[in-house]
């Protein structure tokens, strides 16, 4: 009796392919979102009239550099992960996701999908998406 191969692994390819596209969707949200918070971001954060650093109700929300030629931005991991479950999606599925697609920069000696970065002078780990990755994810 003949069986089709492709049958039986079917179901495992199109989730992984879905999935895959959903880590797609997920960027474009996620930088959207950002580009509504933009000042939620150490380096386009909002100043007093002193001149002061003003830090926004919610907290920060990462480090996004001030330039246009700007190379990542970083977001800390539990506003993320807030900003994904709150639209469906599953954040350790998505950062498996865009690591394992070279999106995010993360410290070699770490297991986690973090960097060190600095917020206001402080030492804090964050998620590390690279520009390039916003620019494959919405290609």
């Amino acid at each position: 009796m003949y069986r089709d191969p492709i049958a039986a692994l079917w179901e495992d390819l199109t989730k992984e392919a879905s999935e895959a596209d959903r880590a797609s969707h997920a960027l474009v949200l996620v930088m959207s979102w950002a580009s509504g918070h933009e000042q939620e971001f150490w380096n386009r954060h909002a100043r007093d009239r002193d001149g002061a650093p003003r830090q926004p109700a919610s907290g920060w929300a990462g480090v996004w550099e001030k330039s246009d030629d700007w190379t990542t931005i970083a977001f800390l991991p539990h506003r993320l992960a807030t900003l994904l479950k709150e639209h469906g999606f599953d954040p350790d599925a998505v950062l498996r996701t865009w690591r394992d697609r070279g999106w995010l920069e993360f410290d070699e000696d770490r297991t986690r999908n973090q960097k060190q970065v600095r917020i206001a002078g402080n030492k804090t780990r964050a998620v590390v998406v690279k520009r390039t990755a916003i620019e494959d994810a919405t290609c």
